[in-house]
């Protein structure tokens, strides 16, 4: 997440990263009880995540979901949520069965051939 033009706050900075001069590069666990770090929204992963979003993380790791970054359970019935590089919503998810989740999802957006720069 981008704090302003020169801060960004990454889950899990990689060791050796090297910064353009004058950006600051923090790590997520500087702010493990600060909603304001990760903006407005409340579903964004943290280190006390509830129950429901850990339930729900692991049900879509076991559908096939791999590198989960973020779920947003704010949109009505509808579940965005942010794996692998691609945006997905999985809409009236609690009617489906886990297993299918990932195979229900339509992805929104495909950010994998973007890089840091």
């Amino acid at each position: 997440m981008f704090r302003s033009e020169l801060e960004v706050v990454l889950w899990e900075p990689e060791d050796g990263l090297t910064p353009q001069a004058g950006m600051r590069v923090r790590s997520v666990k500087e702010f493990p009880n600060d909603s304001a770090a990760w903006g407005k929204c409340a579903d964004y992963p943290r280190l006390n995540e509830s129950d429901r979003h850990r339930a729900i993380a692991a049900a879509l790791t076991a559908s096939g979901v791999e590198w989960l970054d973020w779920i947003s359970l704010r949109h009505g019935e509808d579940m965005l949520f942010a794996a692998g590089g691609r945006i997905y919503r999985l809409a009236r998810w609690a009617k489906l069965r886990e297993e299918d989740y990932l195979k229900e999802a339509r992805m929104l957006a495909d950010f994998r051939d973007m890089r840091f720069q």
